[in-house]
């Protein structure tokens, strides 16, 4: 299965990393329900457990909502904050001498970091983030999200974007083809199509991060 992927247009606000780049602090973003966190538990078992050689990988809970999250974070945003309002959580956050020693160590420590944030969008445009606060952003959504979203979202978090596509629908037959559907969406090469849930398409969204570190 291959999904689309590749170098945008120079003139794009999102931009995907060149093969020689490494994104090391990758944002799941997205509404709630498209499966952030599971992308971040598969994702991260995925990485870990690749037939060629592991990687240290490291999952970052911000989300101060989640009840259980379904991996064993890294590095958990509810033993600093239960606040909601993320949007003014986060700058808060990154200020806090213990929570910042933490997830710097939990960054040294690993080859790539996946940062869980909470469900929508709105905290992207009205918080203040810290310029560190990751390398690339990668929204996670049941369908595909429109251009005009991905340009803003590139611009506001000024890192490169991409659409990840969670969807159990597209690898459906036996094959696991794009259904004809989805073809169209295909020259779409800011987007990423997988199914989370039984690890689909994952080698396409492993060329996104770039050459990662290997575990010692």
């Amino acid at each position: 299965m291959t999904s689309a992927a590749g170098p945008l247009d120079s003139n794009a606000f999102y931009t995907v990393p060149d093969n020689d780049q490494f994104m090391k602090r990758i944002a799941l973003i997205g509404p709630r329900g498209a499966g952030k966190s599971l992308l971040a538990y598969t994702f991260s078992a995925f990485l870990k457990h690749r037939p060629s050689s592991g990687h240290a990988v490291a999952v970052v809970n911000l989300d101060p909502s989640v009840h259980k999250p379904a991996y064993v974070p890294d590095l958990d945003v509810r033993h600093f904050s239960r606040d909601s309002d993320v949007a003014l959580l986060y700058p808060a956050l990154f200020k806090d001498d213990v929570f910042s020693d933490r997830f710097s160590a939990v960054c040294q420590q690993s080859g790539a970091v996946l940062l869980d944030c909470a469900s929508g969008l709105d905290w992207v445009w009205f918080s203040k983030l810290p310029s560190d606060f990751c390398d690339a952003a990668w929204l996670v959504s049941p369908a595909l999200a429109s251009e005009s979203l991905m340009a803003a979202l590139g611009e506001a978090l000024d890192v490169p974007v991409i659409n990840v596509v969670n969807t159990r629908e597209l690898f459906a037959t036996e094959q696991k083809t794009l259904s004809p559907f989805s073809i169209p969406s295909r020259s779409r090469k800011d987007t990423v199509f997988v199914n989370a849930w039984e690890r689909d398409g994952f080698d396409a969204l492993a060329k996104h991060l770039g050459p990662l570190p290997q575990t010692a």
